[in-house]
């Protein structure tokens, strides 16, 4: 692992980490979706929530990271939008639904998001990228009893757990471009883009 992979990690890797397991309490048997495949997160979540042994639905706006997607383990990736999230949920899980939606996309895909879950599912967020506030209908959380979650990184013990499934390999840095410092504007810029499949590295 280079120093570039190793330093894109940390982050990614936590965070994800305690949005599927602390708080999500994802294992074999539940069914997770993972919002935006394409973010750094993301990415590091849908290798923790195959390895934690989780069926994984993935999402993407963008045609092109449907199979990259599935390459880091997604057992089906849904191109939303155009395609209905909730309704292909439903279709992929034979109208069981999801027990996890992990978002950080915010108010473009929060309804949608909760529309995917089961009754008492759980909506793990720790990020609004498309904005800061949602629209949001209160009788799905009520009448299905939804359970809507901040999260925000994780402890050291939540890192060391995490970091045992990449001493076993199963999961993997996942670097999307490396940037030197004098070009951190261009770095923002392909973050603003949101053309990135992983983490976006500035070199020091």
């Amino acid at each position: 692992m280079s120093f570039e992979e190793a330093a894109s990690l940390p982050l990614t890797l936590l965070t994800a980490w305690r949005m599927l397991k602390t708080l999500g309490e994802a294992g074999p048997g539940r069914t997770v979706v993972v919002i935006g495949a394409g973010a750094g997160v993301s990415a590091a979540a849908i290798q923790l929530a195959k390895a934690l042994g989780a069926s994984v639905i993935a999402t993407t706006s963008d045609a092109a990271k449907v199979e990259r997607a599935k390459g880091l383990g997604a057992d089906h990736v849904v191109h939303a939008p155009p395609a209905d999230l909730a309704r292909e949920v439903r279709r992929l899980t034979g109208g069981a639904m999801a027990d996890i939606v992990l978002d950080h996309v915010g108010p473009a895909l929060f309804m949608d998001a909760l529309k995917c879950l089961r009754p008492s599912g759980r909506l793990v967020t720790c990020g609004s990228t498309s904005g800061p506030k949602v629209e949001l209908d209160m009788r799905y959380v009520f009448s299905r009893q939804l359970r809507i979650i901040g999260s925000r990184m994780g402890s050291l013990a939540e890192m060391r757990e995490a970091w045992t499934f990449v001493e076993a390999g199963r999961v993997r840095p996942v670097v999307d471009r490396i940037f030197p410092l004098a070009e951190a504007a261009a770095a923002h810029a392909r973050l603003e883009s949101r053309g990135q499949f992983g983490k976006v590295v500035v070199a020091i």
